[in-house]
């Protein structure tokens, strides 16, 4: 249950994410760093990520839960970033 409730949040925060910087990339298409706007969105999303997974693995409390969900999470930003950059988004 706990983990239906956490992939609900992903699920919700990334349509948010993906839906609020893709109208700055749609209108921005002549400046590069506004045209790849998602895909660096993302792609400092998944910087974030890999922070924490490696903060959580530093740690002594074992996280096993939170670990599975970040690393899904963490997967997900990278391919919304490489597909962004790769003009499928």
């Amino acid at each position: 249950m706990e983990n239906l409730g956490r992939s609900i949040i992903f699920i919700f925060g990334w349509i948010v994410i993906f839906f609020t910087s893709l109208p700055i990339a749609m209108e921005n298409e002549e400046h590069f760093l506004l045209q790849y706007f998602v895909g660096f969105v993302f792609l400092g999303i998944s910087f974030l990520l890999v922070v924490s997974v490696y903060l959580i693995h530093q740690s002594i409390s074992n996280r096993n839960n939170l670990q599975e969900v970040l690393y899904v999470i963490l997967i997900v930003s990278i391919c919304t970033s490489a597909s962004s950059f790769f003009g499928y988004c």
